[in-house]
């Protein structure tokens, strides 16, 4: 590969130097859930075949009660991925796109469904329940059918009954994301921020936030599983239930009270196509381990892997 060029976004800058009236209501809702020391890394890639890749790796807030946080870095994130992707695409052609790192949601929740469908409404949750860890948490892995069902389908279930969520502060940080902005600048190699002044109104409600991929991102775990779920060496294959599941892998991360999924690699391909991914330890493999890292696995988390060919390779060989 030869490196183009590379970039950050750290959350936390903007923090002290953003654009906007310092009377704005949607600074004061979103600038305090920036000071966090989280990152997201970016590079432009070319490869031997002349293929251009824009590689983000980022790794989110992980406190599950904090969900505000979590979306004001998501937001931020997108933001920022959409404008560089659109950049590079503007300047090169054809870009594949490679958005991973460790998201800290997991596949049954609020969070995946938005990144994955573009948005999604925020009315009806607490936010220490948008990413879906509290739910998954001290889950008992005895019976690995419910555990896969409740962690890793898309059975996310509304808790409005009985909760009671603080709807105005859901709507003030909804309604600063709206009107937040992250633009990539090649003449600094930088993003800049800008925290629009007033509040808008939404024909979809004030609770309701999407993003400017819309269905774009695709998980590359979840696409290849599904297409090889009735192969043997597919370990969801004889938990999954066609209708429900995301097709995520069973988990990605393990500690003493947690087992889950909150790892992955979003794509847009332009020159490429999925044909395997590397299939992470089964319910099986775990009997003997207890968590992660130990003498067979060096970090809490699974690697994550992933085979491409070239699209017209593919053609070729069909």
């Amino acid at each position: 590969f030869e490196l183009l060029q590379w970039t950050s976004l750290h959350y936390n800058q903007y923090f002290e130097n953003f654009e906007c009236d310092a009377n704005g209501v949607n600074a004061r809702s979103i600038l305090p859930l920036l000071d966090k020391e989280n990152i997201a890394v970016f590079c432009l890639l070319k490869s031997a075949d002349n293929s251009i890749n824009l590689i983000c790796n980022t790794h989110l807030f992980y406190n599950p009660r904090r969900g505000d946080i979590k979306l004001s870095q998501i937001h931020l994130l997108l933001e920022a991925t959409y404008s560089l992707y659109k950049y590079s695409k503007e300047t090169y052609g054809k870009v594949n796109l490679f958005l991973m790192g460790d998201f800290n949601l997991v596949p049954c929740s609020l969070f995946y469904r938005y990144l994955k469908d573009g948005h999604a409404n925020f009315e009806e949750e607490l936010t220490n329940q948008w990413s879906g860890q509290t739910m998954v948490k001290n889950v008992t892995i005895n019976n690995d059918q419910k555990h896969y069902t409740l962690t890793t389908e898309n059975t996310y279930q509304s808790n409005r009954s009985s909760v009671n969520v603080d709807k105005r502060e859901i709507a003030k940080l909804i309604a600063a994301l709206r009107q937040t902005e992250v633009n990539y600048n090649p003449s600094t190699n930088n993003f800049t921020i800008k925290i629009g002044e007033k509040i808008t109104s939404q024909s979809d409600g004030q609770f309701y936030l999407s993003h400017k991929f819309g269905t774009s991102l695709k998980s590359i775990y979840a696409k290849v599983n599904e297409a090889t779920v009735n192969e043997e060496i597919n370990q969801i294959g004889k938990f999954v239930n066609p209708k429900k599941s995301t097709f995520e892998s069973c988990f990605t991360h393990i500690t003493q009270d947690m087992m889950a999924t909150v790892d992955y690699i979003w794509t847009i391909l332009d020159s490429y196509q999925p044909v395997r991914v590397l299939q992470l330890p089964g319910y099986k493999d775990m009997t003997n381990m207890k968590i992660i890292p130990n003498e067979s696995y060096p970090s809490d988390h699974f690697s994550l892997v992933a085979d491409l060919i070239r699209i017209k390779d593919a053609t070729k060989n069909n």
